[in-house]
């Protein structure tokens, strides 16, 4: 149910990467425009993001994305995302978070061909694993122990991790928006990004021009009466997140980048006089 999403992994990527709503039309993000992007894809194996998620002012957890490896699947390029979220200081006392996503995702078909969850906070624990079959439309999704089930599967469609790299291969036009097919919570949606403006924001102690979006998607449940969520992303090749805000009806959470490696970031940093 999009609730149990909403709520499960609302701490997950970008901490919660993808609990949106479709409130317009939106260019449809096909696979030929995509297709054109994928020799200059603007990640590669070797990045590393790591953020520090900030709620109600408090030091609340970290989060950190990384490409490890790229493999060859039976020919098939593909390259290994991966994504853990822990909680840190005082909320670790009340509530602990251990959570790691495991995607791989298709270069020539840029979608994801494989995705697990391992979920595991405080009291709750949840395993999944999705295989996603492209040249079938077919989506196998095994819970824990129950037995895998077949549901079917948009073209071109995405985990709920790989949906916010796709949106750094768009054109991200100022005033655009695009949409594409996201797999989750074993149903089809779709996300829509929405290019608000371009900004100059601090992060890390320096100055970096960023692209604002705003991601949205049409879960059952509307959650954008209760939420919305921002992402800066670098304006430059790499389009990498560079700072997420969540509005929520607890208070907002910042996540916010901390330490990177594998790209190269243009911060301008303030001069120290002498």
């Amino acid at each position: 149910m999009a609730n149990s999403f909403c709520n499960k992994q609302q701490i997950g990527w970008w901490l919660c990467v993808i609990i949106f709503s479709v409130t317009s039309r939106g260019e449809a993000a096909s696979s030929t425009s995509l297709n054109k992007n994928r020799q200059l894809l603007p990640f590669h194996v070797g990045e590393k993001l790591i953020f520090k998620v900030e709620w109600l002012f408090l030091d609340a957890g970290r989060v950190t994305a990384d490409i490890p490896e790229r493999i060859n699947d039976k020919g098939r390029d593909l390259l290994h995302f991966s994504l853990h979220t822990e909680t840190t200081n005082l909320l670790n006392e009340i509530w602990t978070m251990d959570d790691w996503f495991h995607s791989y995702w298709d270069t020539k078909e840029m979608a994801t061909r494989k995705f697990t969850v391992k979920i595991r906070e405080s009291n709750y624990k949840k395993d999944k694993l999705i295989l996603f079959d492209i040249e079938k439309g077919v989506a196998t999704v095994k819970k824990n122990n129950d037995d895998p089930k077949e549901i079917p599967l948009k073209k071109g469609a995405q985990d709920f991790f790989t949906a916010g790299h796709l949106s750094r291969t768009l054109p991200l036009e100022i005033g655009g928006d695009y949409r594409y097919p996201v797999f989750e919570d074993d149903k089809n949606y779709d996300a829509q990004i929405k290019v608000i403006r371009k900004e100059t924001i601090e992060v890390m102690g320096g100055q970096i021009e960023t692209i604002l979006i705003k991601p949205v998607i049409s879960f059952e449940g509307a959650f954008q009466k209760k939420g919305s969520l921002y992402v800066w992303l670098s304006d430059d090749r790499y389009r990498a997140p560079v700072k997420l805000r969540l509005h929520t009806l607890v208070g907002a959470v910042d996540i916010t980048l901390i330490e990177y490696s594998g790209i190269d970031l243009k911060i301008i940093y303030p001069e120290i006089k002498k």
